[in-house]
């Protein structure tokens, strides 16, 4: 009986301590005492809170907070709900002559929005031990207290406090009805159901809602877990990790502070559907000349399910496709591939807005993200516009690099199977706009049997990171160079980057010999 267990353990904490450490034995285990906006005025600093030895009403330690001129705040944070709550506990006081001293129980919302607070005790001036004892009620909407034991006013006195206890008082309130839930597929939901239900008809001490899910129907809800427990103040809630297309039967239970349950409600049965639309993905459009352009697609890494992609245009208002294709999920690729899944050819007049969407298998289509269409590669003049050369992989470029003369010949030897990778460091003469590099469509051996296709190919911009100051871990030679500097970082998913004249930007490429690839 899972959920019994769940309440009995919740019902039998009700009339313990909720305060671990309220007779300060442990010292300020518990007990948070560091709130500098507590300050007054800002900046003047917070009374001394220390455990007094000795000075307990017993003879045992006790908390003091020393005034010093300032007020003071020692402060205990518990889950509370909607109810009844018992405070009691011992304090005394010294020449407190400014604001007063006590015990404040303030109430916070599951979001940390404060309700209102409510006083257990207050003293002033100079008392002896006195022991209090209230009730207070914590309003709806409560899921937690900040109980404060605190001094409102800047002070020269002392206050001690001993014993403090807070303790649920159950059985205020009349125990919660069954709730009726709704349940639907809900619009950009995949594999769930939305529930909502009405807050008011659950009653104000109602904390939680008990949601089961199955196949079959719930006459055996007992002896089965919970699929959810929502917040009941929210109204609405999830399901996930669901089957598309298979029936559910959905049904709710109340649970209130007290830890006392409601009657199951009534079934619903809902199925959910896939009503989530994919992401546009990664996509860019190259000018290829004549007035057309190179639009070239992606899927994002987190969508496995676009079917077709189409290129799409904006015309009075309206999204209109100019070309589509099929996705294929099943073509063999590397997981860092970076060649297009698709590419397309289409028109490019000046004025013409153009886009992609996606669609799913189940017709979802993604909102059209429209492109900035790249100007086309000067190539006839790239040797005059920028030094080019190649590094060894893990070799670190500084931006002010020099180009080391001729360039030599780039060798690899993969197995199949097996990556390797290499950098080619480009250095502007003078600025350049969306830069981009372009891989062939196949490396093809000698003797032309051999062959890697582009999809094995992969090539990166490497990111940098300015530093200011080097590590103080490294030094000397251990160091890549001194700080302030830009260091080389991550590689980057950017397909097209700006790059500033006399700045070295390494592009990283990898080579996958692909696990059929013939020798060669």
């Amino acid at each position: 009986m899972w959920v019994s267990a769940t309440i009995a353990v919740l019902t039998s904490l009700l009339a313990a301590n909720m305060l671990e450490n309220g007779s300060f034995e442990n010292s300020l285990e518990g007990w948070y005492t560091s709130h500098s906006w507590y300050e007054k005025p800002p900046g003047a600093g917070l009374s001394e809170a220390k455990i007094a030895e000795g000075e307990g009403r017993d003879g045992s330690r006790a908390l003091v907070l020393i005034g010093g001129g300032k007020r003071g705040l020692a402060m205990a944070v518990k889950p509370a709900y909607p109810g009844r709550y018992r405070f009691s506990g011992w304090i005394k006081c010294e020449k407190i002559e400014a604001g007063q001293a006590g015990v404040l129980a303030e109430w916070i919302t599951g979001e940390g929005k404060w309700i209102s607070g409510d006083w257990a005790v207050q003293v002033k001036g100079t008392t002896d031990w006195q022991r209090f004892e209230t009730e207070l009620e914590a309003p709806p909407g409560t899921r937690r207290i900040h109980l404060d034991l605190l001094t409102t006013e800047p002070n020269d006195g002392s206050v001690w406090f001993d014993d403090i206890s807070m303790e649920r008082v159950p059985g205020a309130y009349a125990p919660p009805k069954a709730p009726e839930i709704s349940v639907e597929a809900s619009e950009g939901v995949d594999g769930g159901l939305k529930l909502s239900w009405n807050r008011d008809a659950l009653g104000p001490t109602v904390v939680w809602l008990f949601v089961y899910c199955d196949p079959e129907p719930l006459r055996e809800w007992q002896q089965k877990a919970p699929k959810a427990i929502l917040d009941a103040d929210k109204g609405e809630g999830f399901l996930w990790s669901l089957t598309n297309g298979r029936a559910y039967y959905v049904a709710a239970r109340a649970v209130d502070g007290d830890g006392r349950a409601s009657p199951m409600g009534p079934e619903t049965q809902a199925t959910p559907t896939d009503r989530q639309a994919p992401r546009p993905g990664l996509a860019e459009a190259r000018a290829i000349g004549d007035d057309r352009c190179e639009v070239r697609w992606w899927p994002h890494p987190l969508d496995a399910d676009v079917a077709k992609v189409e290129v799409c245009e904006e015309q009075d208002g309206q999204v209109r496709p100019l070309s589509s294709g099929s996705v294929f999920y099943e073509a063999e690729r590397p997981f860092y591939c970076t060649e297009p899944w698709l590419k397309f050819r289409v028109a490019a007049t000046p004025g013409r807005k153009i886009g992609v969407r996606c669609i799913d298998a189940n017709g979802n289509s993604s909102e059209a993200q429209w492109l900035e269409i790249l100007p086309a590669v000067r190539q006839d003049d790239l040797g005059e516009r920028c030094d080019l050369w190649q590094v060894p992989a893990t070799q670190n470029v500084p931006r002010d690099a020099q180009p080391p003369g001729a360039p030599g010949p780039i060798r690899l030897e993969l197995m199949r199977g097996q990556a390797k990778g290499f950098q080619v460091v480009v250095r502007p003469r003078e600025d350049l706009h969306a830069a981009r590099v372009s891989l062939p469509e196949a490396l093809v051996s000698e003797d032309g049997r051999a062959k890697i296709e582009a999809p094995w190919l992969a090539w990166h911009f490497v990111n940098y990171v300015a530093l200011e100051a080097n590590s103080i871990h490294t030094q000397g030679e251990e160091r890549v160079w001194d700080a302030p500097a830009e260091f080389p970082d991550e590689l980057s998913d950017d397909t097209w980057r700006d790059l500033p004249a006399g700045k070295a930007q390494p592009v990283y490429i990898r080579v996958t010999a692909p696990p059929e690839a013939a020798p060669g």
